[in-house]
């Protein structure tokens, strides 16, 4: 930025010396004009005299030449300045153009790096979530595990507990005949037969906890993963939005540097 604020006061500079050259340029070219025009007046009473007359006339044809080229070669020169002029402010247009440019480029990276933080937050909201869900359905994974051992333990011992009633009964008289070894008969029997599609089912509900609590696993691993990801994005992004926030300053430096180019001109 040191050596574009040089030659950037460099540059004005050297078109505040064009502006004094142009203004020197005009003096000659006034000069010229009024040298001419003398030497027209010499040429004109150069031919009123005789003999020796007609050098002096030569010569001043001659000084009449020059001082036409003289003038126009001033003109040329005083276009030239004005070219100089017309291209610093062509210049100046252009940097402030490109100063919206870039700007427009630094609010797009800042849309982009703000998107980013909220999804990265969403992420870290997903894993805390999932990591709660896997925790829960481990726990639940263990205790239908236990279940489906204790169902199948408990299902033949119900089976034995049945065919004792069954045989106490028969031991003792005028039991079977009451009411309430009927309905204890009946309520074990019901016991030994819901244990026993319990126990068909348990494996079943085992397994299907186990599923999902590595569904849940690998949930949460993937969203580790894309944590990570989002992370790398972010630092990226952060890196580009620094990025563009320096081509802004630069655009502006430059834009002002240009402007100062133009004034001098």
């Amino acid at each position: 930025s040191g050596g574009a604020s040089q030659v950037d006061d460099g540059a004005h500079a050297v078109y505040a010396g064009a502006r004094k050259l142009t203004g020197g340029v005009n003096q000659v070219n006034d000069g010229a004009q009024n040298l001419k025009d003398g030497a027209g007046s010499l040429y004109t009473g150069a031919k009123e005299l005789s003999g020796g007359a007609n050098q002096v006339n030569d010569g001043a044809q001659q000084v009449n030449d020059g001082a036409g080229s003289l003038s126009a070669g001033a003109k040329e020169l005083s276009g030239g300045a004005n070219q100089v002029n017309a291209g610093a402010q062509e210049l100046n247009m252009g940097t402030k153009g490109l100063v919206i440019g870039v700007k427009d480029l630094n609010g797009g990276a800042k849309q982009v790096l703000d998107g980013l933080v909220n999804v990265e937050a969403g992420s870290n909201g997903l894993k805390t979530g999932l990591s709660q869900l896997e925790a829960g359905s481990s726990n639940a994974a263990k205790g239908a595990a236990a279940v489906d051992a204790a169902v199948g333990q408990l299902a033949p011992e119900s089976k034995d507990v049945v065919q004792g009633i069954k045989k106490l009964g028969e031991q003792v008289p005028g039991l079977k005949d009451s009411p309430e070894y009927q309905q204890l008969v009946a309520g074990s029997e019901r016991v030994a037969g819901g244990l026993s599609d319990l126990a068909g089912q348990t494996p079943t509900l085992a397994g299907g906890t186990d599923q999902i609590s590595q569904g849940l696993k690998d949930a949460l691993k993937g969203s580790t993963d894309l944590e990570a990801g989002l992370n790398g994005l972010l630092e990226g992004q952060k890196k580009v939005y620094g990025g563009t926030q320096g081509v802004v300053q630069g655009a502006n430096q430059l834009s002002a540097g240009a402007e100062k180019v133009a004034d001098g001109t």
